[in-house]
């Protein structure tokens, strides 16, 4: 009996089995062509992007000499990128401004999107242009954008800004400005320096002595270091305190020669110390280099009066106060000196000048509070303007 091997059982084929093959291929090719498809975007992209770079390099190496043909480059490189290209936006916007095209400028600003991804040396430059040129809105947008990145233009934006503020008396501005840097750029002294000088315009004493101390704290260069201390030695004098006045005049002179306000600054530290035949040479050699003023005249009538010479020290004294009728210091003084010759009738006048003006510096800070208060104040804008031209303001 013959028995037949039986072939192993296999399963049925589906319906769809047949067609799996040519799906699998289908789908391969369609993956490949999407590939090919990114794949040419993807080299576009980068294509015109070298493009866009080359054409901005080259439009930044043409803007010095060749401005024209830096903006048309600088647009193209911008067109290339579908109209968004800080970078050559900038570019063309510093052309612009080179061509003197100022409104074309500031259009151009406006149309930057992210200002962070500008050269923030080159937004510095353009906010230098400006100002220059007296553009003080554009001068202000590139600024600014240029003080909000942390790189070595900062600084310079900083600074450009609170000197913008100051331009247009807006002094609460610009010291807000000075802060604001001194919080961003811990290191910098100018921003203490700048807050310094504004205290002392404002005959705050003990602020600025504070800020001219923070300044040098951070040892700044050494231009700036003697300004600082040249300042900090004036308001300490002014301020009475003779011992610190001192320690900071011998630093300074240690460095440089003494020279106009500071040099006068020294001539009252001579006469506070009570050296006054120091002081009278000093003086002396100031003149001889500046020629006179009301207040080397002054100084030097007082250092006469100092010394017993009330009548050399009216003849300086009167030319002081011709200058400036509105110096106390000398009025007062002259007062003095006319008293010690025995001329009362002629001491009056200056008396009553100098009590009246007193008077008057006392009084105006509390009206121009009362003016900050009620602008409308009638009343008090009187009085304000009165107070002012007492003063001489």
């Amino acid at each position: 009996m013959s028995h037949r091997k039986s072939s192993p059982l296999k399963p049925p084929k589906s319906a769809g089995a047949s067609s799996s093959a040519p799906a699998r291929r289908s789908r391969r090719q369609k993956w490949i062509a999407l590939g090919l498809v990114v794949t040419v975007v993807v080299v576009g992209w980068v294509w015109t992007s070298m493009s866009s770079r080359a054409d901005l390099t080259q439009a930044r190496r043409l803007l010095p000499t060749d401005p024209a043909a830096a903006e048309q480059l600088a647009e193209r490189a911008v067109t290339s990128a579908g109209g968004n290209f800080p970078e050559a936006q900038l570019v063309q916007c510093r052309a612009l401004a080179a061509m003197g095209q100022w409104d074309a400028t500031l259009g151009g600003m406006s149309l930057i999107k992210k200002t962070s991804l500008c050269n923030p040396d080159e937004l510095l430059d353009l906010g230098r242009q400006a100002m220059q040129a007296g553009q003080w809105q554009l001068a202000e947008i590139s600024l600014q954008a240029a003080a909000a990145r942390e790189s070595a233009a900062q600084s310079g934006a900083y600074e450009l800004l609170v000197q913008l503020q100051l331009r247009f008396q807006r002094p609460a501005e610009a010291l807000e400005l000075c802060r604001e840097w001194q919080r961003r750029v811990p290191d910098a002294a100018t921003p203490w320096a700048i807050t310094g000088d504004m205290a002392m315009a404002s005959v705050d004493f003990g602020a600025s002595i504070a800020d001219y101390r923070e300044a040098l704290r951070r040892h700044p260069p050494q231009d700036l270091e003697n300004q600082v201390r040249s300042s900090l030695a004036q308001v300490l004098v002014l301020s009475g305190d003779v011992p610190a006045g001192r320690r900071e005049f011998d630093l300074l002179m240690k460095s440089k020669p003494l020279a106009g306000k500071v040099q006068l600054a020294y001539v009252q530290l001579l006469r506070l110390e009570g050296r006054f035949d120091e002081g009278l040479t000093e003086i002396e050699q100031y003149l001889a280099k500046s020629g006179s003023n009301s207040e080397s005249l002054r100084l030097r009538g007082i250092l006469l009066l100092d010394v017993g010479k009330p009548v050399l020290a009216i003849a300086d004294l009167k030319q002081s106060v011709a200058l400036n009728p509105y110096d106390i210091g000398a009025q007062h003084k002259l007062a003095q000196a006319y008293l010690q010759t025995g001329a009362p009738e002629s001491a009056k006048p200056h008396l009553e000048r100098a009590q009246k003006m007193t008077d008057a510096t006392y009084r105006i800070s509390e009206v121009q509070q009362r003016v900050r208060a009620e602008p409308g104040n009638a009343e008090a804008l009187r009085d304000l303007k009165e107070l002012n031209a007492i003063l001489g303001r």
